[in-house]
């Protein structure tokens, strides 16, 4: 896994994760997977109330259960070109993933979409009414507010706004944000050598 590059994805239910990530994997050849399946099974296994258990984990103290999904999952994805982690959501996770693998370029992005929109894919994913699917989306996005998790966006890479109807579309727009910002990173990492080797030659005259 050293020097792959590790993709994180965050958003609300219906903002179109899952389909950005079936691009990306296919189009890179990267691995993936959902953090979420992997907690469910796991407070399954505890008997704890799935929301009881996120919120455990949500405490920047309890990260040994995170470190071991990372550590275990991650390992296993040797043989592809990099790895998309579906559903980080909070801080503490991200820096958890980055002091496990420091020498992988991390990216945390926030795949955002308007209610309507992610009403009507959550309807049509699930086979849902139109209340029935409203009423999932607003008690999602209520417990991910409860969980702190509706400001990830506050510390995330970049934000792509999924208001497409055509996924080509989509994954254009993930490319051009992520093409965004890796000239960011990298101008930052260049001012930030600049910035050393000035110091340096200050301290030797």
């Amino acid at each position: 896994m050293n020097n792959k590059p590790i993709i994180c994805l965050t958003g609300f239910s219906g903002a179109g994760k899952s389909t950005l990530s079936r691009l990306l994997r296919k189009r890179y050849n990267l691995s993936s997977f959902k953090i979420g399946r992997y907690l469910e099974l796991i407070a399954k296994q505890k008997q704890i109330p799935f929301k009881e258990y996120i919120q455990t984990l949500q405490q920047k103290s309890n990260t040994s259960t995170m470190s071991e999904i990372y550590i275990n999952l991650l390992k296993a994805q040797s043989k592809s070109n990099g790895v998309l982690i579906e559903g980080i959501n909070s801080r503490a996770e991200l820096n958890e993933l980055k002091r496990l693998f420091p020498k992988n370029p991390i990216f945390l992005f926030s795949i955002e979409a308007p209610f309507n929109t992610r009403v009507k894919r959550v309807k049509t994913r699930g086979d849902l009414s139109q209340s029935e699917a409203e009423k999932y989306v607003q008690e999602r996005e209520k417990n991910r507010a409860q969980l702190g998790l509706d400001r990830v966006s506050e510390f995330c890479d970049g934000v792509i706004i999924n208001s497409f109807s055509n996924e080509r579309e989509l994954l254009q727009e993930f490319e051009k944000v992520f093409e965004t910002h890796l000239k960011r990173r990298l101008l930052t990492q260049l001012k930030n050598k600049l910035k050393s080797k000035i110091k340096f030659h200050k301290r030797i005259r």
